[in-house]
């Protein structure tokens, strides 16, 4: 499948300069569950990252994201 390259996402990071948590969306994530939201609800401020197609770049993972979350077991249009 597709994935997409990171320097978007660097990009768009790098302008926003967030001073709270940045949660990549994946399949591959924890589970998202109440005390999530409640936990990020309280945040000054909270980036979501999300792909299209299959994934995002690994490094997009592993150099900007604070955690990884899946939004539960299923697979929407497009990705």
């Amino acid at each position: 499948g597709m994935v997409m390259k990171p320097e978007p996402f660097f990009e768009a990071v790098d302008d926003l300069a967030p001073e709270g948590p940045v949660v990549l969306l994946s399949a591959r994530g924890r589970r998202f569950e109440h005390r999530d939201a409640v936990r990020l609800a309280v945040q000054p401020e909270l980036t979501l990252l999300c792909g299209h197609y299959k994934d995002v770049d690994q490094r997009v993972a592993d150099g900007l994201a604070t955690e990884e979350l899946s939004l539960g077991d299923f697979v929407l249009s497009g990705g």
